[in-house]
């Protein structure tokens, strides 16, 4: 979902501002269905289709639930006091 206030941007050119987000919501859109469906058919090879599809971005996260599973997982430790 996506709200934008268009005479927030390009307040002297309104109908430039729409013309511009439309497209660039209309490229993140097809982006994430190309994105989705790429993922639905490895998850059709899975056997289980519980498995999380990670690409090189995510490695920070992984990196983090690793640590966080070896380290602490079960010992309801508290990050914020």
């Amino acid at each position: 979902m996506q709200i934008t206030l268009w005479k927030n941007i390009f307040p002297k050119f309104p109908a430039f501002a729409k013309w511009f987000m439309a497209n660039k919501s209309e490229k993140i859109v097809n982006e994430d269905i190309d994105f989705l469906a790429s993922n639905q058919k490895i998850l059709k090879r899975t056997k289980d289709n519980l498995h999380e599809v990670s690409v090189k971005g995510d490695e920070v996260s992984l990196s983090f639930r690793r640590f966080w599973r070896r380290n602490f997982k079960g010992n309801n430790v508290r990050l914020h006091s």
